[in-house]
């Protein structure tokens, strides 16, 4: 996850341990799991090409059904937000969005789907199943990706990699931060001066439990967790070679954890190219028609 972002969130973190009020986005009193049951799909409009109306273009959701929509339609799932495998709260997670692609992918109605992506990255968990769904659901239909004036970063890179086409609107977009970071938190101090004592207590059979968390936290060790975060960080950079085989430009190493902006995203490979909402539309629209042919 992008370490600006992240940081966001530590003022509520902060309140949260110091039992001060928090706001984290959650719904209404007046608002209930059975209302967003109800939430219908959003008509972003019609689709013109060569003066004639081609294809309705509606935003979907999790409780979406595609027999709600009319043929050749083109559904727009948005990854927006702190990417987390179950979601909370705010947001449905990387599961709940894997299976609202293969929903629209599987539906004989649907003919192509907009990856809408604005978000810092997240929980690496959950992520490469994100990405082969999105792979996958390129196979059956059109699939494009899109950082509409925002951001795709790490986890979200990893998602969008996996669209057939990624393209960003504005010249400020950014997109990249191949990596990974584990941020591990010591809270020793802050319980001694509340009074609290903490003891861990290990079988004797469990010497290795939590045992690299613990070398960082006992002696600052942190060998094991970047072993940890080695491994990972190889399947994630196998899966943008692989996403993006044959567009990654020589120019210049994309897997240090670097975030480029619109321009160079392109010029080394991680992006199609800079154009608007509505030109998006129009590509998508010329995938489709070229799947009939």
């Amino acid at each position: 996850m992008d370490k600006a972002a992240a940081n966001m969130y530590l003022p509520q973190v902060l309140n949260a341990l110091t039992g001060q009020p928090t706001q984290w986005g959650m719904a209404s009193e007046k608002e209930t799991p059975e209302d967003y049951a109800l939430i219908p799909p959003y008509y972003i409009g019609s689709l013109t090409k060569a003066g004639q109306r081609t294809t309705n273009v509606y935003k979907v959701w999790q409780h979406t059904r595609a027999s709600d929509l009319p043929e050749n339609s083109i559904v727009q799932i948005d990854i927006v937000g702190p990417v987390l495998k179950y979601g909370d709260v705010c947001s449905y997670g990387s599961v709940d969005k894997a299976n609202l692609i293969n929903r629209m992918a599987m539906a004989g109605n649907i003919s192509g789907l907009l990856i809408n992506v604005d978000s810092p990255g997240g929980q690496a968990a959950g992520t490469n199943l994100l990405a082969t769904t999105i792979k996958n659901a390129g196979k059956k239909k059109p699939t494009i990706g899109i950082v509409n004036d925002g951001i795709a970063a790490s986890a979200a890179m990893w998602a969008i990699s996996a669209t057939q086409e990624t393209y960003l609107t504005t010249s400020t977009d950014s997109i990249g931060s191949i990596g990974a970071y584990q941020t591990i938190y010591d809270f020793t101090e802050f319980f001694e001066k509340a009074g609290v004592k903490v003891w861990d207590i290990y079988a004797p059979q469990s010497g290795d439990k939590n045992g690299n968390y613990r070398k960082v936290i006992e002696a600052g060790d942190e060998t094991g967790i970047k072993a940890e975060l080695e491994v990972l960080v190889n399947e994630f950079i196998s899966a943008i070679k692989t996403n993006r085989a044959g567009r990654l430009a020589s120019k210049e190493n994309p897997f240090t954890g670097k975030m480029y902006n619109a321009k160079d995203a392109v010029d080394i490979g991680l992006a199609d190219g800079i154009m608007s909402y509505e030109a998006v539309l129009d590509r998508i629209q010329t995938l489709i028609d070229l799947r009939k042919k």
